[in-house]
């Protein structure tokens, strides 16, 4: 039964059917999922992840950290001028660690809103190839047909189209015959899965529509490739899911451990270069605070251009190293396909 057209949250993932029309991107949100460890979807996950790197966002994008730095400093430096009344020496670490928190949370609602969420557009078209839904990841297979008579068709012809039967966005009627083979092009049926496997397909989905271009190493062609996180081996039920969600919040706890000890790192360096170079009165309450406001948004910067430079140093580290064991094993990088024995010659 076609849903309703609702009306896309500021924060929420989009995309956009052949018609014109936005929809919330809420990929196998309700039924069956296709088996995350298939390797026909590691190669979804692949292409939607190549084409997501190649959408650079909004140009509001390049705001974000210098918005970030600015809130940073002005709650740093308004909570150190509340406290600076009071005789205790938990104020400032409170009021650096507040302006810290409130300038990370801007820093990553600007990015979900202006590059993230755009990324679900990138998806659609890999979806499409599994006879999938490009919004919401429903079988097209059997799909109702009609032709098209408005944006969807070009040069004024008809064009035949597929309604969605969970969302009811329209797509090429050539997606209902989808997946097929890519060597014989025999139309196949993917295996499907529910539960906790489902979840596992949509976690799988969202970490590849978030991939950096340090998640791709380059193949003996040149052409640069998503390299599969996960190790290849097919898994079931609970167990495979807290595997997959281990693999996937480990980075994060990380960048958390990391960003704090940069963070302590770069306060210092900082607060000991201002007192150098600006000599700032410290008995005046009001260039106390905007000096020490200073300071953390300073620090903010420097952690997370460091973690930015830590993190694609390592990451393309981690994806060789993941790159090498699966060529060992006679097995894609990109889709964990058996790679086919050389010719002789």
């Amino acid at each position: 039964m076609n849903a309703p057209i609702e009306r896309i949250p500021p924060l929420a993932a989009w995309t956009e059917d052949v018609a014109g029309v936005e929809r919330r991107f809420t990929p196998f949100a309700h039924g069956s999922a296709p088996d995350p460890d298939q390797p026909g979807v590691r190669a979804m996950n692949a292409a939607a992840a190549l084409e997501a790197v190649q959408i650079a966002g909004t140009w509001p994008r390049r705001l974000a950290l210098p918005l970030a730095a600015l809130v940073a400093g002005a709650t740093a430096a308004a909570l150190h001028r509340l406290a600076s009344g009071v005789q205790s020496l938990d104020g400032p670490p409170l009021a650096a660690a507040a302006g810290a928190l409130a300038g990370t949370l801007v820093l990553a609602a600007v990015r979900q809103r202006c590059i993230w969420r755009h990324r679900g557009y990138a998806a659609r078209n890999a979806m499409l190839t599994l006879g999938r839904c490009g919004a919401c990841g429903f079988l097209l297979r059997g799909a109702t047909r009609r032709i098209a008579t408005h944006r969807a068709a070009t040069a004024g012809d008809a064009v035949e189209l597929c309604v969605c039967g969970e969302c009811g966005s329209l797509w090429p009627a050539l997606a209902s015959e989808h997946p097929k083979r890519s060597d014989t092009g025999e139309r196949v049926d993917l295996p499907e899965v529910t539960g906790f496997d489902a979840m596992r397909t949509r976690l799988r989905l969202r970490r590849a529509l978030h991939a950096r271009p340090s998640d791709f190493l380059r193949d003996d062609a040149g052409e640069p490739r998503y390299i599969a996180h996960m190790d290849g081996a097919h898994r079931r039920g609970a167990l495979a899911l807290a595997r997959d969600l281990f693999d996937a919040f480990a980075a994060l706890v990380m960048g958390i451990v990391v960003a704090g000890v940069l963070l302590c790192c770069a306060g210092t360096c900082v607060f000991g270069m201002l007192d150098a170079v600006v000599a700032v009165d410290r008995t005046n309450p009001a260039l106390a605070s905007a000096a020490f406001g200073a300071e953390v948004a300073i620090a903010l910067v420097l952690v997370a251009l460091g973690l930015a430079a830590c993190g694609g140093l390592l990451t393309q580290r981690h994806r060789a190293a993941q790159g090498r064991r699966f060529l060992r094993h006679a097995e894609c990088p990109c889709c964990t396909m058996n790679l086919p024995m050389p010719e002789p010659d």
